[in-house]
């Protein structure tokens, strides 16, 4: 392994223990995910900045606020990577009063608001929500059972992507591209048509042809298959295909995850009882993403969706297995 992934892998195991240290009794799966926004945002976490931020965070959002909660330790995270958390939730506050003029109060609405502040200014906030229930009620004509409140963030993020690039856009034309992406990813990966959806979204934003995109994810799955890494087909898959699109020689992210997956082994928390295989490559992929993106765009937020999608999914599961 190379110095410089390996101090990124090491990063990730750091900003995971300081949060874990800081803030006790969350679910196991939040910390990576927190870990992981800190890499992306290329910040080190600390301490008294992520108690200041629940502070903040506490201030501006009650109790029974979509802030707080089973996201709120995330919300933290993301305030904590801002040079003024403050102002940070000031201007998330008000996407997210921006965003409620069209879609339904969830827990998905105030990532969306956390996102959209990240990358427009206060003055474009309407419009962007505008332009994402646009794209959303389009999305829903096509597959109405499976588009639900996960698919209001990846609206959000087509429409910042759209609105960087106005000139010459069509809408049909990218429903169409992710409705053929979404129909292929459906035949190749099947009884996962949330998660590939999420992806088709996803795919629309990376560089290239439809068909290459997909292929990018396909032969990066294969690959990863035959070195004897089981990838997950849930949201995970995301993840992957965003990874797959950065345009990196699919061999040589197969030979990074590889021994990014074997530093993780030996970690604590990585054990016999610790994360699953599946969740441990997972968080493989994770860090080989910080280690390629080097910019924080819009691929940067859905690629963190993912990741608290697929925790999300991966709750679900054990709470109807409890049951």
């Amino acid at each position: 392994m190379n110095q410089q992934l390996e101090k990124i892998c090491e990063e990730f195991i750091e900003n995971r223990d300081i949060i874990k240290d800081e803030f006790h009794w969350q679910n196991s799966l939040i910390y990576p995910a927190c870990a992981y926004i800190f890499l992306a945002y290329k910040q080190v976490p600390n301490a008294e900045m992520l108690q200041l931020c629940r502070a903040i965070l506490k201030e501006y959002a009650g109790w029974f606020s979509y802030f707080r909660g089973n996201g709120e330790l995330i919300f933290t995270s993301f305030l904590a990577t801002s040079n003024d958390p403050g102002a940070k939730m000031e201007m998330s506050s008000m996407a997210y009063e921006a965003l409620k003029e069209f879609f339904s109060s969830s827990s998905s609405l105030p990532l969306a608001a956390m996102i959209l502040s990240d990358y427009v200014s206060e003055d474009k906030f309407e419009t962007i929500a505008y332009e994402a229930d646009h794209i959303y009620r389009r999305l829903k004509e096509g597959h109405f059972w499976i588009t639900g409140e996960e698919d209001v963030c990846f609206a959000v993020l087509l429409a910042l992507y759209v609105h960087d690039r106005k000139s010459g856009f069509l809408y049909d034309e990218m429903v169409e591209e992710i409705d053929f992406s979404f129909d292929q990813l459906k035949r190749d990966f099947r009884f996962h048509g949330n998660a590939m959806q999420s992806l088709s979204h996803v795919l629309y934003m990376c560089d290239g042809s439809p068909e290459q995109k997909l292929n990018n994810v396909n032969d990066l799955y294969d690959e990863l298959e035959d070195a004897g890494l089981k990838y997950g087909k849930d949201y995970e898959m995301v993840a992957l295909g965003i990874l797959a699109n950065l345009g990196i020689e699919k061999k040589q992210i197969v030979l990074d995850l590889l021994e990014i997956d074997d530093f993780l082994k030996d970690q604590e928390g990585y054990g016999f009882f610790g994360f699953s295989r599946r969740t441990r490559l997972l968080h493989s992929v994770m860090i080989c993403a910080a280690y390629y993106m080097n910019e924080t765009t819009q691929l940067t937020s859905a690629f963190i969706l993912a990741v608290l999608l697929e925790i999300r999914a991966q709750q679900a599961a054990a709470a109807a297995a409890a049951a």
